[in-house]
């Protein structure tokens, strides 16, 4: 009789045991797909949230170098010059090699920037104020918001800035176009096997030759 009350109550414990593991087992799976759920609410809100403010952010790309890539498109009726973006409350880093950039209404602009935080995983979240000149060459501000960028390893482009010496032509005037006199060298981006000039004008047929001590591009 001892013995059946014994089983019995060993295989009750048994049973407990398992509905307890399931259990353990159903919550964290349940916080894991609402922890994931929650992640995604954020990154819609925060890109939904662009939309509405006078210039968006419309997409963005990380690298784990600390260079990022913003895409930025402009909703002000009348044209404007992006200046600088502030990043997690950095001081404005210039845009354009300090020239900025002239867009319209709707144009889309790719920002390229350096010295960000590194981005590490899947993405990673990054607060943003965009600085312009309004029509009228007055400073303005997009209030600062969150956006979420996806990160890319280290992002195959590079940024170049500095005055040409004398007599040498500027890879791009950061208009997307050529200069044979100018300020900054500004808007090559390197992107895979295709060079970009502004970030917009692309060409996968130039390759670069080692000439001495210089690098040149050649068809």
């Amino acid at each position: 009789m001892f013995s059946n009350k014994a089983q019995g109550t060993v295989e009750y414990l048994v049973i407990i045991s398992i509905v307890i593991v399931i259990s353990l087992v159903v919550v964290g799976l349940t916080t894991g797909i609402i922890g994931g759920n929650m992640d995604s609410s954020a990154k819609a809100s925060a890109k939904l949230s662009w939309l509405t403010k006078e210039i968006s952010v419309t997409d963005g790309v990380a690298g784990s170098n600390g260079t990022a890539m913003f895409i930025l498109k402009s909703n002000i009726s009348e044209f404007i010059t992006i200046t600088s973006l502030e990043i997690d409350g950095s001081a404005p880093i210039p845009l354009e090699g300090g020239a900025g950039k002239r867009v319209a209404m709707s144009e889309v602009y790719s920002a390229q920037v350096s010295g960000v935080a590194p981005c590490t995983g899947q993405g990673r979240k990054y607060s943003i104020k965009i600085n312009y000149l309004s029509s009228n060459n007055l400073s303005k501000s997009v209030p600062q918001g969150d956006f979420y960028a996806s990160c890319y390893g280290d992002l195959p482009f590079l940024l170049f800035s500095g005055i040409p010496i004398s007599g040498a032509i500027p890879i791009g005037d950061g208009s997307g176009s050529f200069s044979s006199s100018g300020s900054a060298i500004t808007g090559l981006l390197v992107l895979n096997n295709a060079f970009c000039f502004g970030g917009t004008t692309c060409d996968a047929n130039i390759t670069l030759e080692n000439s001495g001590n210089d690098l040149v591009f050649a068809e």
